[in-house]
């Protein structure tokens, strides 16, 4: 079965009831794999992979090391983004900046959520991830 879970609200939408949907499919889907992408799948994949490695409990270090790897992986992507923006007369010098994935923006994501929220556990129960959900989510990533 193929569910879509849109992660694209306006911007002035926030982010938070998309992001709690998505990973309470996760956490629900009964068997097999789960697939979770994005346009570029360095910023709604990072997040969505970052909250995933951190309910797993991965240090920080390799959340943001993982997140860092973008870069190395998507160079022929970010190649044809910006032709497509030149060829459109956009500002491709502001547009390569927001294609870059930085380890510093992961690290200062992370340091935030744990400053607001005491963990990504304590993240997801502030935007109404139930309990239980979260538990079998981290089940589900140890495999237990």
């Amino acid at each position: 079965m193929i569910r879509c879970c849109p992660f694209t609200p306006p911007r002035s939408t926030p982010v938070a009831p998309a992001i709690r949907t998505i990973l309470s499919e996760i956490a629900t889907v009964e068997r097999g794999a789960v697939l979770f992408n994005c346009t570029a799948g360095k910023d709604r994949t990072g997040i969505i992979a970052a909250l995933l490695l951190g309910v797993a409990e991965v240090s920080h270090d390799q959340i943001v090391a993982d997140y860092a790897l973008t870069a190395e992986l998507i160079p022929d992507l970010v190649t044809e983004f910006l032709a497509l923006s030149r060829a459109r007369g956009g500002d491709t010098e502001s547009y390569a900046k927001l294609l870059q994935s930085p380890a510093t923006t992961m690290a200062r994501t992370l340091e935030k959520i744990d400053t607001r929220h005491g963990s990504t556990t304590g993240y997801l129960r502030s935007i109404g991830m139930p309990s239980d959900e979260i538990n079998q989510l981290r089940r589900k990533l140890l495999a237990r």
